[in-house]
């Protein structure tokens, strides 16, 4: 089914196919998109050319060669190895660290702005539940060596190509451990260099969540940005708004800390890239 190639996410709807493959975009051509969410979808999203090989302003985050930690500088090198001293990261049933996870979840989301509603416990409880019983849903744990604490955690969907790191929390005191090198490294020698991934995917680029997390992996395990070109189909009273808003969106970039104007200059940032896009 054509529904079945869409799904709602914040706000927004954006399709389920991997970022190699193209778009069925039957559904937004005929406008029966909207009839998937009701109100709640405020546009559509999708991404066409990838890995095109020139600038756009939109990029996938990926991995796709193997990883050979004596490539790397001797710097970015002791960055893993003297992490490996004091961690270790496997692979988990997530039903067996629920209470860990959460509270992994719990504090690095205390440290970030912006992120919007921390997921109830009880809900987010029942979901590991659930993924515990998904075979393409994978979870890793990162450990202290010596107390055998969970520091940081990974969830991954895994499919036949390609991998895609859904979601890292790290506790940030444990950070000088070097655990998030730990956790990653563990994770790339199993997907690229054993099971021979196409490709590891770090997500598209972030706009509404600023980290730095896409930077570190290119600069210390050899991920890459392969741009792509960028769409966006607006409801239309949301159109109407975007474009009342456009020509004021540096000045209510001073307003970012408050979560309604964050979320809306997120959405005038990319209208701003697909602008750019349409323009080269």
């Amino acid at each position: 089914m054509l529904s079945q190639k869409w799904k709602y996410y914040n706000h927004a709807i954006i399709p389920t196919s991997a970022p190699h493959e193209i778009v069925d975009t039957t559904l937004v051509e005929r406008g029966d998109i909207w009839k998937l969410y009701g109100k709640k979808a405020l546009f559509v999203r999708w991404t066409s050319n990838f890995d095109c090989g020139f600038e756009t302003g939109w990029w996938y985050c990926i991995k796709d060669t193997d990883f050979d930690i004596n490539a790397l500088k001797s710097k970015r090198r002791y960055e893993i190895t003297s992490g490996l001293k004091f961690c270790y990261a496997e692979k988990i049933n997530p039903e067996k660290y629920t209470e860990d996870i959460f509270r992994c979840y719990k504090l690095a989301n205390e440290e970030y702005k912006n992120t919007g509603k921390v997921i109830d416990k009880k809900v987010f409880l029942n979901n590991l539940i659930e993924d515990s019983k998904n075979r393409n849903k994978e979870y890793w744990g990162v450990f202290l060596k010596e107390t055998k604490e969970m520091v940081g955690y990974a969830y991954n969907n895994v499919f036949g190509q390609y991998v895609d790191f859904t979601t890292i929390k790290f506790i940030p005191q444990y950070l000088h451990y070097k655990s998030s090198a730990v956790l990653v490294y563990a994770m790339l020698m199993e997907y690229r260099n054993k099971q021979k991934k196409r490709y590891i995917n770090d997500g598209e680029r972030s706009i509404s969540h600023k980290t730095n997390f896409q930077e570190y992996l290119i600069k210390y395990f050899g991920f890459r940005k392969a741009y792509c070109m960028l769409h966006i189909k607006y409801r239309m009273i949301i159109k109407i708004v975007v474009y009342i808003l456009y020509p004021f969106r540096r000045i209510l970039l001073k307003m970012d800390k408050y979560h309604l104007f964050h979320y809306i200059n997120a959405v005038l940032q990319m209208e701003e890239i697909v602008r750019k896009q349409r323009m080269e």
